[in-house]
């Protein structure tokens, strides 16, 4: 009954896991918020401000889930956690024989692999380092499925309409019911870890949490003996069979033996011992054992601090790594632009867990994954990428996804003023500018009709110029460009506006900007353009004529 029980709350768990990741694809706000999951995320919860210097509200569920370990014991690593389902899920589908034991001592170093990788995120926390998303487990369990799977299933769903497309007189249009394949950037990177962490379990059953998972870890430390824990009575025959079946090997060669912090409580020895000699019950709380001192484990650990450290003064003394505003001496990509209420800088990449969670909800598929632009630090961290998608002024679900408030959950009448960057005009490659072509394309598409026309002396057609004080840097204009290969009207994050406090609309007017959105045409007629505009001397060219 009690493997029963399990297999329902796992189940009900990644389904409801499962079930928020399509609700994210789909743009679909449903009861439970879209980054519930990451909110319960022990690690996340507790390093997270340790990080930023900065409390989340939201992360408390995970420090619940902590309060809970000394009494439950790994509950969460059993039960909830979406990873550890499919680990276990991927181990059964590929119908692995038994593991190969090894001695006691390969097998007790390697469970401190998680708790040196535990104390690398620790000492780079201490530094400001975020290093919290190379271990998480439920932002891993949430790129995988939102950024690699759901892709894939969208993918595989219109193949499949388009395979039964010459029968479309019998079965209607299906070639309109084929889905948008959102594409990511890093796609590799994540396809080869995915791989690796769900494929070594036909080597050892749930490996990631036996010897690498630093959220395991930490739940370790905080249930060494906790209050409901494995009994065995004196029933035992000793036969070994809770020991071969153990999934974490939390059982020493004696069944009366448990490694209680390696114990997930998933109550596989209970189901298969023949005379039922074993029980989850409580007991009086006796202090646990001290460890034994090991000087290799003491080296291990110290190694792993001195990685964290290393970690830490490697990003920190990059080039392009990124610290408060920036200033001279400071290399700023000219084309790394955040999201719209992202904190400033320095803050941003503190709070943000490279979740992903936001990459999946932007309708327009513009935010991406970074890769080295922004140093170490900045690593898969989200980015608008305008050429492939434009920011939609009426849209906000980044921020209201975002479970660290990296990205400020803003309301549409604030999202509209956070300005995220400026477009400038390239010459060389504008149509109008360059060949003496008409085209109205980015005056036409910039919904804060910060895009104008003017005629010169010297040019056949009007050509367009850019109100950086109308701009919000949406990217509409890049997007649309016609021009092939790079646009010719670009989108840095020059005046970009970013607040940790305080009203976007107030400090916009403060700075003179004018981020109010054109009426949206319905007459079909387009925008009329600014023909009362007088004509501009021949040397009144945009920014980068010459360059």
């Amino acid at each position: 009954m009690r493997l029963r029980t399990r297999t329902v709350v796992q189940t009900l768990c990644l389904l409801s896991f499962i079930a928020l990741v399509l609700l994210g694809g789909a743009a679909i706000v449903g009861p439970l918020p879209l980054d519930l999951w990451l909110r319960l995320d022990p690690l996340v919860s507790l390093y997270n401000p340790i990080t930023s210097r900065d409390w989340v509200p939201t992360l408390w569920g995970g420090l619940a889930i902590l309060a809970l370990t000394p009494i439950l014991g790994r509950f969460f690593c059993g039960y909830m956690c979406p990873l550890g389902t499919t680990f276990d899920l991927g181990r059964k589908c590929m119908a692995t024989g038994g593991e190969a034991k090894d001695p006691p001592a390969a097998e007790s170093s390697r469970r401190w692999w998680k708790y040196g990788f535990l104390t690398a995120i620790t000492i780079a926390a201490s530094f400001t380092i975020p290093a919290v998303f190379l271990g998480a487990p439920i932002a891993w369990a949430t790129r995988i499925y939102a950024l690699l799977l759901y892709p894939t299933l969208l993918l595989a769903a219109g193949l499949g309409i388009e395979l039964i497309t010459p029968f479309s007189d019998l079965v209607g249009s299906p070639a309109y019911l084929i889905p948008a394949v959102p594409r990511y950037d890093l796609q590799l990177v994540l396809t080869l870890c995915a791989i690796a962490m769900v494929g070594s379990v036909s080597l050892t059953p749930r490996f990631w949490c036996r010897y690498l998972c630093p959220a395991g870890a930490l739940l370790a430390l905080f249930s060494r003996r906790p209050l409901l824990r494995r009994k065995v009575s004196a029933d035992c025959i000793q036969c070994g069979t809770c020991v071969k079946n153990c999934p974490m090997r939390a059982i020493d060669d004696s069944p009366y033996r448990t490694q209680h912090s390696e114990c997930i409580a998933c109550s596989t020895c209970v189901n298969v011992c023949p005379k039922e000699a074993i029980q989850f019950w409580t007991d009086p709380l006796v202090p646990p054992p001290l460890p034994r001192r090991e000087r290799a484990v003491r080296r291990f650990l110290l190694a792993s601090g001195l990685a964290g450290a290393g970690y830490a003064v490697l990003s920190l003394t990059q080039l392009r790594q990124l610290h408060g505003r920036p200033g001279p001496g400071q290399l700023v990509p000219t084309r790394l632009i955040r999201p719209p209420g992202a904190l400033p800088e320095a803050d941003f990449l503190t709070h943000c867990i490279r979740c992903g969670l936001c990459n999946q909800v932007c309708p327009t598929n513009t935010l991406q994954p970074l890769g080295l632009a922004a140093g170490l630090g900045g690593l898969y961290s989200p980015r608008v990428l305008p050429r492939r998608g434009a920011c939609e002024p009426r849209c906000n679900a980044c921020g209201t996804v975002c479970p660290t408030s990296a990205l400020r959950a803003l309301p549409l009448d604030e999202k509209q003023w956070a300005k995220i960057g400026t477009a400038r005009i390239i010459p060389q490659r504008c149509l109008a500018w360059a060949q003496d072509k008409a085209c109205l394309v980015c005056d036409e598409v910039c919904p804060y009709d910060a895009v104008n026309l003017r005629p010169i002396r010297g040019q056949a057609v009007a050509v367009p110029f850019v109100n950086a004080s109308r701009c919000s840097g949406c990217g509409y204009c890049e997007h649309h460009c016609p021009v092939k290969a790079d646009a010719a009207i670009v989108v840095g994050p020059m005046d970009a506006l970013r607040l940790s406090t305080g009203s976007y609309r107030d400090q916009g007017h403060r700075q003179g900007l004018q981020l109010e959105l054109k009426p949206v045409d319905r007459s079909g007629l387009g925008p009329s353009p600014s023909d009362a505009v007088p004509p501009l001397p021949t040397d009144a060219l945009p920014p980068g004529f010459s360059d």
